[in-house]
């Protein structure tokens, strides 16, 4: 049997935005590590909280496999003193990882059936739409 060699994709995150947001909002007001984003750094989370988040840091790219922030989230740390310059950081982040799920969604007028579908058959069962 061939063996699959491709890159593994990582599991999309299940953390909750007030988590993602406690941790930018913990690091523009004290310093983004140059070593580990460990719990030290973020005590404040359970340690469920905390598994969610780096999960999801690592799927949007945000730390690497050590658990480092990338350029990327210190940017986007960076920028949240500025909420425009934040969602457009942000929304560059999402709209990047999520491409393959959203396609040429406009963003600005919702989903259609077809996204909407789409969805559901990648088990993202937290996204509703209206239609």
């Amino acid at each position: 049997m061939a063996q699959d060699t491709s890159t593994p994709k990582l599991p999309a995150p299940y953390m909750s935005y007030g988590v993602f947001n406690k941790s930018i909002e913990t690091l523009t007001e004290t310093v983004v590590p140059t070593g580990p984003l460990d719990r030290r750094v973020l005590s404040e989370f359970s340690g469920a909280d905390f598994g969610a988040l780096i999960s999801g840091l690592r799927f949007l790219g945000l730390v690497d496999e050590e658990r480092k922030a990338t350029a990327k989230y210190r940017e986007l740390v960076e920028s949240s003193k500025d909420k425009a310059k934040f969602k457009e950081c942000l929304l560059s982040i999402l709209v990047d990882k999520y491409a393959p799920i959203i396609g040429k969604l406009n963003l600005k007028h919702g989903a259609d059936r077809k996204t909407f579908s789409h969805c559901r058959l990648m088990r993202f069962p937290y996204l509703h739409f209206s239609l």
